[in-house]
Formats: structure tokens, sequence, C-alpha cells
């Protein structure tokens, strides 16, 4: 049985790969990161097919685990952990396997629906907007919300109403 990936934080890992390859020109690399992280976030595929191995991208080619490594899952290699996060946020259901007439709701740029209930932030909870019968509030809170599901950095909202 493999293991999943492992979560490390960007930071983490440019650390660490430096390290492990001292002749390889940081400046160059961070590019190659930023690049393959654009590449997973608009849901440019492997390809093969497959949604691409953000960090292995980045240090080889922007393919898939499967395509860099010959293995079909990980056994314990890094990924970012915003990559995981995100992933986590998706209920597993693609746009293009569905029924056109069971379409709605939130979906990432790879075309993943994603679960409100993991893109829903704590502060949002605590605001009187959460409960708005208005369809365009509540429509503009959840493109903030959806906004920032990428990049899991603390939650900005600048309409916040606490009760």
């Amino acid at each position: 049985m493999s293991a999943p990936f492992i979560p490390i934080s960007e930071a983490d890992f440019i650390k660490k790969y430096m390290k492990e390859n001292p002749e390889r020109n940081e400046q160059e690399f961070r590019n190659a990161l930023a690049a393959a992280l654009e590449q997973f976030s608009t849901g440019e595929p492997c390809e093969c097919g497959n949604e691409i191995w953000v960090l292995g991208s980045a240090a080889t080619s922007p393919n898939c685990y499967q395509c860099i490594t010959g293995n079909k899952s990980p056994s314990g290699d890094f990924e970012l952990d915003e990559v995981l996060e995100h992933k986590k946020r998706r209920t597993g259901r693609h746009i293009d396997l569905m029924n056109p007439m069971e379409i709605s709701g939130w979906f990432d740029d790879a075309g993943y629906e994603l679960d409100p209930a993991e893109t829903t932030p704590a502060l949002c909870y605590m605001c009187v907007h959460h409960r708005t019968n208005n369809a365009d509030l509540a429509t503009s809170c959840a493109l903030k919300r959806l906004d920032q599901v990428l990049r899991p950095v603390e939650f900005r909202c600048g309409d916040f109403r606490g009760y």
C-alpha cells in the first residue's frame, strides 16, 4: 500500500530542494514552481490527461505523478500543502462527467465541483450576510470565498458584519 503525499509548505520545500540540489539556480526553480502551481490552478493537465504533480513538475517538467515517477500513486513524496488543501475541498465530481441537468454550485478552474462546507471559512458563519435571502449578496459572498480557496491564507472580507 502506498503512502499519500506528505504536505509541505512552499518555503520549506524550496529550502529542502535547494539543499539537495545546490547546482540548481534558486530563482529559476522558484519560477518553475510558480509556473507549475499556475498550471495546476488553471486545470491544465499532464499530456496523459491527469492532473499535474506540482512539486515534481517544478523539479522536472510539467507532468503528473505517474508520468514523472512511473508509479501510479505517491509513495510518501511531497506535495504543496496548499495544493492538497485545495484538493480536499473538492467533491470529486468533474463537470465534464456530470449530467448537464444536475450541474449547479461552484467549480474550480480544473472543472471539479467544490464542496461548500469545505470552502466556507469560520468567519462567514459569524456574519449577518451568511444567512441572507438576497441572491446577489449570497453570490458575492460565495465568489469572495472561492476567490481565496486555492491560496488558503487568512481569509479577508471587506463586507463582514458580525452579529
